[in-house]
């Protein structure tokens, strides 16, 4: 999904950048920076962007909700894993979409490391590991990356979801849910209205 096509296909004939830039709630020249590849949607402008456009969530965009390098990085090391013929792990199931704790447990046991032998493989101290363990804070983007190279996970929408964060998560899944009935009624009416054949 190309952010930049989206918020072109927003404008309205005639509209004015100042006057697009007004509505995204941003400044001229930050749309203008944007709009030029200099500077990336903040999630919220991105959340923001994607409420007017009602497309469906899919792993495309989904994938365009990470940053830029994180996405980049995720395609790579998904490429690389099917390249190498390694098949992908079943993602954790989570109780809070951003919860990567049974995704720590599930690769510090498959691999039989201690605590300690898994903050050193992810570069992280023990006493971090510590609280993402217990729930106090939430692992980092690039160290959830590193968890889901190591488990080789798929790239399907709910993964991807899974990394950002969970209020993110949620309101897009509510977006997709409402968009879904909206089509699913449209289409009952069509089908309501459809004149019967005889047989």
């Amino acid at each position: 999904m190309n952010w930049i096509e989206e918020i072109k296909s927003l404008r309205s004939p005639g509209q004015s950048d100042s006057a697009l830039a007004a509505e995204l709630g941003v400044s001229k020249q930050f749309l203008s920076d944007v709009l030029a590849g200099k500077k990336e949607l903040s999630l919220q402008k991105k959340l923001l962007v994607w409420k007017r456009l009602g497309r469906e969530l899919d792993r495309e965009a989904a994938l365009a909700f990470l940053p830029a390098k994180a996405a980049d990085e995720l395609v790579r090391l998904h490429e690389a894993s099917l390249r190498s013929g390694r098949h992908d792990s079943e993602l954790t199931p989570k109780e809070r979409v951003d919860d990567w704790t049974n995704d720590l447990i599930a690769l510090r046991d498959a691999r039989g490391m201690t605590d300690a032998e898994l903050a050193a493989d992810l570069g992280v101290s023990g006493a971090y590991l510590s609280t993402v363990l217990s729930g106090k804070v939430h692992l980092s983007w690039n160290k959830k990356i590193a968890v889901w190279g190591r488990r080789k996970y798929d790239l399907s929408r709910d993964t991807l979801l899974a990394f950002l964060p969970v209020e993110t998560a949620s309101e897009l899944i509510a977006m997709d849910r409402a968009r879904g009935r909206k089509r699913a009624a449209r289409l009952a009416t069509a089908a309501a209205n459809k004149p019967q054949q005889v047989p």
